[in-house]
């Protein structure tokens, strides 16, 4: 090994534990024993990292799965898109989280649970700096991956009357299905519903029903503000093995711009691409 290796993989490994986000353990004991029953906190399923707010943890958390320890890690990854930030989590009395499995929460992320039930599917991932402002209802899908800067809210807030006299509902459902990409800083609103695998491209406004709009619960590619069906039939490469098939395609077919596969395509969503 020559000295100006060694000094680059000394160096390195120096910089990758400095910029680690640590568990924070006085904080994962806090919201373990503060929201969980003592039997399940015993456990320590939520592992806390770095700097992080709790303003509220009136409300409940559950798991519908058997817990694990540190199934659930809020802070720990960042995607050094967005600056760091602390996490902010409040769960106010009548909000409550569910977890239906591993759960990552990414630095700087706002959890915001006023009135409300927010649900994560299992292996969920949650980017940097993404809102989750929940006063009704939002299920994020099993396999689901939201991209930093992502923003969810299901109420509009504030009533407003219309020139009739008519006062809309502030409050409505936000169902994101499995297995989607989020592209990052795209915008949910209330009334959104997305279709099993469907990719929104980054800085998008998702405020439909879509399986309903377009009529199909084939996987989507959506865009736009707000957004409109691109194409059917699109998903993301979930498969671990699959994905590394592609990459050593490309690097050893340096002019080829598109690999070709057979189909039906086998994208194992069992071998999901998920960093505990």
């Amino acid at each position: 090994m020559s000295i100006n290796n060694f000094i680059n993989r000394s160096f390195g490994f120096i910089e990758r534990k400095l910029s680690v986000n640590r568990i924070n353990w006085f904080c994962t004991l806090y919201f373990n024993f503060r929201t969980l029953p003592f039997n399940i906190a015993c456990k320590l399923p939520v592992y806390i990292y770095g700097k992080i707010e709790l303003v509220s943890l009136n409300g409940s958390v559950l798991f519908d799965c058997i817990p694990v320890k540190g199934m659930v890690k809020i802070g720990k990854h960042r995607d050094y898109y967005t600056p760091p930030t602390k996490t902010i989590v409040k769960i106010s009395q009548l909000g409550q989280i569910v977890f239906r499995g591993y759960c990552n929460i990414s630095q700087g992320a706002i959890i915001n649970i006023t009135d409300g039930c927010l649900t994560l599917g299992d292996r969920v991932w949650i980017g940097q700096s993404v809102l989750l402002d929940c006063n009704n209802s939002i299920q994020l899908g099993e396999g689901t991956r939201i991209a930093y800067g992502c923003k969810f809210s299901d109420s509009n807030h504030h009533y407003i009357v219309d020139g009739d006299g008519n006062i809309p509902r502030i409050k409505g459902l936000i169902e994101i299905g499995r297995y989607n990409w989020i592209g990052n800083n795209t915008v949910i609103t209330k009334g959104c519903k997305t279709t099993d695998h469907t990719i929104c491209t980054h800085g998008s406004l998702l405020n439909k029903n879509y399986p309903q709009k377009y009529d199909s619960n084939e996987s989507m590619l959506l865009a736009g503000t707000p957004a409109k069906l691109l194409k059917v039939g699109y998903q993301r490469i979930n498969s671990a093995k699959l994905e590394n098939e592609i990459v050593d395609f490309f690097k050893t077919h340096p002019n080829e711009s598109v690999m070709s596969m057979h189909l039906p395509l086998v994208n194992n969503t069992c071998e999901l691409i998920y960093y505990k």
